[in-house]
């Protein structure tokens, strides 16, 4: 699980992860480095406000092909307003559920990257996550 935000901003970099050995890849997201380094993942849900939404194209470019048909995206509203931060958990929660529910599976491993987005959105994300264990 990872967002998007203003991705007009981002800049390409090396990302570095000592998973399975040191690895190293170079983006613009965090999200695609670790989707790249780590592999696989059977579902990358993709958070994205409408200023977001833009950069999902960018984002299958940046990890590897055989991903791109695995990307859900979560339209998100602007978390500064009180009432969609409920929004936002409900829909987190939902994607979850979705994810465990196509797999057959009745747990799943998530790792999520709270690195970019509103600073708001990694309490929220704790918040469905938690909820969901």
């Amino acid at each position: 699980m990872t967002s998007i935000g203003d991705f007009t901003k981002y800049v390409q970099i090396k990302y570095q992860m000592d998973y399975d050995g040191l690895k190293e890849y170079s983006s613009s997201m965090v999200g695609s480095a670790v989707v790249s380094i780590m592999g696989e993942f059977d579902r990358i849900l993709l958070l994205v406000t409408d200023l977001g939404m833009k950069g999902i194209s960018i984002f299958k470019t940046e990890v590897p092909k055989i991903y791109n048909d695995r990307i859900q995206s979560v339209l998100i509203s602007d978390p500064s307003n009180p009432n969609s931060q409920m929004e936002i958990v409900n829909s987190i929660i939902n994607a979850v559920n979705e994810c465990c529910s196509s797999t057959g599976e009745s747990g799943v491993r998530v790792v999520l990257d709270i690195t970019h987005g509103y600073r708001l959105l990694p309490l929220l994300y704790f918040t469905a996550l938690s909820y969901l264990t």
